[in-house]
């Protein structure tokens, strides 16, 4: 499994005239199974192959398992 959304070291930044609830990435990895849980800064965040996450500002880890034993992460930043 790799995680292809967001990639490692990515910096995003929040447009302020553009509604926060608006302004998202998305969590996406190539896998063979469907089963992929999501961890921002090693809280669960959600599931699926493709998942959406908006955006705020700081330093995160981003973590994909698959069936409980296959991993990957990137690191990210997002400025204001």
């Amino acid at each position: 499994m790799k995680i292809s959304s967001p990639a490692e070291g990515d910096i995003y930044r929040i447009d302020s005239s553009i509604p926060g609830e608006s302004q998202a990435i998305e969590l996406r990895a190539m896998c063979e199974t469907p089963n992929i849980e999501w961890f921002v800064n090693g809280k669960y965040y959600g599931s699926g192959k493709r998942v959406f996450w908006t955006l705020q500002p700081g330093e995160f880890t981003i973590k994909a398992v698959a069936d409980g034993k296959i991993e990957d992460s990137v690191s990210i930043i997002i400025v204001q």
